[in-house]
């Protein structure tokens, strides 16, 4: 049984003022709760790791300032919508920032070298 429609029927309802029968309302919140407690790691793992995925492309929707629609997308979408999203704004920051991914970062300690210098031998 799904319950979150049900449980997000009776949030709203009791938000609104509106009786709400606290013996369903117990009823799906135990429900719920042994729901939870029975779930498989690996799922409350993938859940997580979706969370912060969500988080992370929320945030990059921020610092971009994204419209109204893809700060939806972000919270609402699923997997494979977020990682689409993800890619394009990690282009789109990179390009911002002028970041090449084939551009090798300086090496520590090497600063003054040029990148030709870098590469003779004997250095």
């Amino acid at each position: 049984m799904d319950l979150t429609p049900k449980l997000i029927a009776a949030a709203d309802m009791c938000e609104a003022g509106e009786g709400v029968s606290l013996d369903e309302l117990a009823f799906l919140l135990r429900y719920a709760a042994d729901e939870l407690k029975n779930r498989p790691e690996a799922v409350r793992e993938r859940d997580s790791l979706l969370e912060r995925l969500r988080a992370r492309v929320l945030a990059r929707c921020e610092l971009l300032h994204r419209g109204e629609e893809e700060m939806n997308r972000a919270r609402e979408g699923s997997l494979a919508e977020l990682e689409a999203l993800d890619d394009a704004l990690d282009t789109e920051l990179r390009e911002a920032w002028g970041r090449r991914e084939d551009v090798p970062p300086e090496p520590q300690g090497a600063a003054g070298l040029l990148p030709v210098d870098r590469y003779r031998s004997g250095r």
